[in-house]
């Protein structure tokens, strides 16, 4: 297995390319002209077009059925489940029966927004509906769902409620019950408005939570503090008597303040927590990756940079003579059974060449998985975007659409038919992360995939998984566990335990990129779906992933929970309509449009 040292990375630019790697080039058909963001929360203003000229390569291979189905086990018409790093949202419990939760809503103005449940016993799920979507659990709407499991086998869940700010922690009696009776509204501060929260527990009743302000400049709304110099910053919470009272809340942790740091931003975080060991990661475009751990329960921590940002605090006023490489702020971490933190997170890179200006530039095309952990001195590479070439000529070759965003306004750019550029994430982004008792590695991820397309020409993603046998110090076995032709598959997350199978569930789609950030009023090229979009469940078998014998051919069966004897099988591709090439012009809108709560 390849080990890429990200230290020595270099960057080629030729024409519409560029490359990452100092081994195997990873280059990407997209625009080489980088997009220009704020600084003072995420804002995405026009930047000059520049022509691209799509890939030709629209033949997909021929497809065969693999050993494991999916599992509908819901839905929902509110299509956005986090704008960065996923959470924790399945759980394997020690006597081998699962819960997944996610954000779902019914009706398509969102007004009951809430968490979907869905539990397996170990025989079968609870029934997923046929159409419509799956009710929440909440009394209130709310949305961003974590699980998590307390003492005395009984589960919580952890969303927020985006109108007043603090989050709905809910309980029920036991172990896959959906009944959850206990609700309260918790670590809702007055003149601020925490949301985007992140809940892990160590099956006692610690609770430890993640959460950013929302920011706003409404005179009814309240504006997000500014801590330690570090306007709307991540923070620490913690209960130890299950969420009845919180004994540390919203803290800001050491080391984050404005020496390093000039805002916090949504979702740009992931945490985990092992019997008293807590583990927290951050960061976004143009900032540190920082880790914080904690060995006694969250009342102190120790602060370490995975890898530091050589022009932070980084602005619109900080010229860079490069383009440094930084995150793109979707994050996994996980503790392993010595007390060892593993980071995952998508690659990015930045530069500004005007000090006038405010903000700063991004490549919305860069391909590339970053790993980490505490014995390593740098980040590695494990993944760049030439493994993902399927036409054999050394690029990931993506339409243009994919990594565009609404002009500003709302409109499609000039040119096309739909966009699905998923906030300021890059094209392999939102890691999710789970381990075995023998210590192998496994992690999933979500990339669009050459050549498979859907009618707005825009390409459609998959979940890749690979994983480590020598506890990161290698990775291999790059596969394609979802394999859905015509179908989007992204919001993946793995349970952290992982024991035969890796426990994954996903949301999937027919149209790229999400209604959420994507449709365009005018043109409606990305509609609510009217039976909403698909919550799915896999258990993929660790012994076909460690023999890459699932590969990366293109079908599996799909089964409907309600009707556990129906295998369909994905029906034989066609040519898309959209086999042209075409140059176009690219324009962003302002994130905030995509920035969901």
């Amino acid at each position: 297995m390849k080990k890429i040292y990200l230290s020595v990375l270099s960057i080629l630019a030729t024409g519409g390319l560029f490359a990452q790697s100092n081994t195997t080039p990873s280059q990407v058909v997209v625009n080489n002209t980088p997009e220009r963001v704020t600084n003072q929360g995420p804002t995405i203003i026009q930047t000059n077009p520049n022509p691209v000229i799509g890939p030709s390569f629209r033949t997909l291979p021929d497809r065969r059925d693999v050993t494991y189905s999916f599992i509908k086990i819901g839905n929902t018409k509110y299509d956005l489940q986090s704008n960065a790093s996923i959470g924790r949202r399945i759980m394997l419990h020690s006597d081998g029966t699962i819960t997944a939760v996610w954000t779902t809503s019914t009706d398509n103005a969102f007004l009951n927004r809430g968490t979907g449940y869905n539990h397996f016993n170990g025989s079968s799920w609870f029934s997923a509906p046929t159409s419509g979507s799956t009710p929440r659990i909440e009394n209130s709407r709310t949305g961003w769902p974590s699980i998590g499991l307390l003492d005395g086998d009984k589960e919580f869940t952890f969303g927020h409620d985006a109108t007043s700010g603090g989050f709905i922690l809910s309980k029920n009696a036991t172990i896959g019950s959906q009944t959850f009776a206990s609700q309260q509204l918790v670590l809702n501060p007055v003149g601020a408005r925490p949301i985007w929260g992140r809940a892990a527990s160590n099956g006692t009743n610690y609770i430890h939570v993640l959460a950013n302000y929302a920011d706003s400049t409404a005179p009814t709304e309240p504006a997000a503090p500014i801590i330690n110099g570090v306007r709307a910053p991540m923070t620490y919470s913690r209960s130890s008597d299950g969420g009845q009272t919180w004994d540390i809340e919203h803290i800001t942790l050491p080391g984050y303040d404005s020496s390093r740091w000039i805002t916090g931003s949504a979702d740009n975080y992931a945490i985990d927590v092992r019997d008293s060991i807590v583990a927290i990661v951050t960061g976004r475009l143009g900032t540190d990756v920082a880790m914080w751990k904690s060995t006694d329960n969250g009342t102190t921590f120790t602060h370490y940079y995975v890898d530091s940002f050589p022009y932070a605090p980084f602005d619109g006023t900080v010229v860079t003579p490069d383009t440094p490489f930084c995150s793109d702020g979707t994050f996994d971490i996980l503790i392993d059974a010595d007390g060892k933190c593993h980071v995952w997170y998508g690659l990015a890179r930045v530069f500004n060449d005007d000090p006038f200006t405010d903000g700063f530039s991004f490549f919305p095309g860069t391909a590339g998985l970053v790993y980490w952990n505490e014995d390593f001195e740098e980040p590695i590479l494990i993944a760049n975007g030439s493994m993902f070439d399927r036409n054999g000529d050394g690029l990931l070759g993506v339409e243009s659409g994919t990594f565009a965003s609404l002009a500003a306004g709302g409109g499609l750019p000039t040119g096309l038919s739909s966009v699905a550029r998923l906030g300021n994430t890059s094209l392999i982004r939102q890691p999710s992360a789970g381990i075995d008792d023998q210590g192998r590695l496994f992690v999933s991820f979500s990339v669009p995939v050459e050549g498979d397309l859907d009618l707005g020409n825009v390409n459609l993603r998959d979940i890749y998984m690979m994983f480590s046998i020598d506890g990161g110090e290698s990775w291999g076995g790059l596969q394609n566990v979802t394999q859905m032709l015509e179908r989007e598959d992204d919001f993946a997350c793995i349970a952290k335990k992982v024991d035969g199978f890796v426990h994954m569930v996903f949301q999937q789609d027919r149209v790229a990129g999400t209604n959420l950030q994507n449709n365009s009023a005018s043109f409606n090229n990305h509609p609510i779906s009217e039976s909403g979009n698909d919550i799915y469940y896999a258990a993929i078998p660790v012994q076909e992933l460690l023999d890459s014998s699932i590969g990366n051919i293109w079908q599996v069966n799909v089964k409907e929970i309600n009707k556990p004897s129906n295998v369909m099988v994905v029906s034989q591709n066609t040519p898309n309509p959209f086999s042209g090439q075409t140059d176009i012009a690219i324009y962003l809108n302002d994130y905030t449009a995509n920035l969901n709560v």
